[in-house]
Formats: C-alpha cells, sequence, structure tokens
C-alpha cells in the first residue's frame, strides 16, 4: 500500500460516511481511491463518486509523497545498521569489539544519502581507465 493504513482506513471511513445516501456511489469512489493509490487512471461515470474522490485527491497525494518519504528514511535507517554491524569487531584476542559513535554513523548515513540523491540525479557514474604511457 502506498499510504498507511490508518489514513487509508480513515478516507474510507469519511467517503463512506459523506455518501451515505448512496452507496453505489460510495462504493465507485472506494475504488476510485485503490485504483489511484495503485497507480492508475481514477475516471468514473458516477458524479457523486469523482466529486468524492476529487475532493480527497489532494490529500491521497501528500500521503503518498508523506509515506514514500517514510519509505526512504527506513531504507536509511537499515543502511546505517548495516554499516553498524560491520564496523563492529571481535579481535582475536577476546577483547570486545569496536564501535562507532552515533556521530559518525550519522555521518556515513548523510554521505549515502548525498550518494543516492547524485545517483538519483545523475544516473550511476562509471569509472574511467587511466592508460600510462607506451602501455593500455
Amino acid at each position: 500500500m502506498t499510504v498507511s493504513k490508518k489514513f487509508y482506513v480513515d478516507i474510507i471511513s469519511r467517503i463512506e460516511s459523506a455518501l451515505s445516501f448512496a452507496p453505489g456511489s460510495a462504493a465507485e469512489a472506494v475504488r476510485l481511491v485503490d485504483t489511484y493509490l495503485l497507480g492508475g487512471e481514477a475516471a468514473s461515470a458516477d458524479p457523486c463518486a469523482m466529486l468524492a474522490f476529487n475532493m480527497i485527491r489532494p490529500e491521497l497525494d501528500k500521503a503518498m509523497l508523506r509515506s514514500r518519504r517514510a519509505r526512504e528514511r527506513a531504507q536509511l535507517r537499515k543502511k546505517a545498521k548495516a554499516v553498524q554491524a560491520v564496523c563492529e569487531c571481535t579481535p582475536a584476542n577476546g577483547v570486545s569489539g569496536i564501535r562507532i559513535s552515533r556521530q559518525e554513523r550519522r555521518a556515513i548515513a548523510r554521505r549515502a544519502e548525498k550518494e543516492r540523491r547524485r545517483r538519483e540525479k545523475n544516473g550511476p557514474v562509471l569509472k574511467q581507465h587511466r592508460t600510462v604511457r607506451g602501455v593500455s
């Protein structure tokens, strides 16, 4: 789902409440919301359903954006946690492992986010091989 369950339940209950006089239109409006959330075109011949959908569409857009950003932040936290796990080590002599500080973990996460944004903007960068004179 592209929005939170809480938001989805709230939207559906608001539609059903607003269109309680026309259950067919309420069902059509719910179908429009579901289609839109799955990335499809929201179109209907039912004017009541279209009115209800168009009234909540800006909220749907905001919620979808919020959810996408939350997923990105969760992915960054997961990467930072993986980096922390790699940085923790136990030497062969049995001495406890070395841990990096929160500040260092945040710096690593910031660099990862900066790199992700660069790749998103420019695409992957291919390394260029240098040639030495006389050797290719």
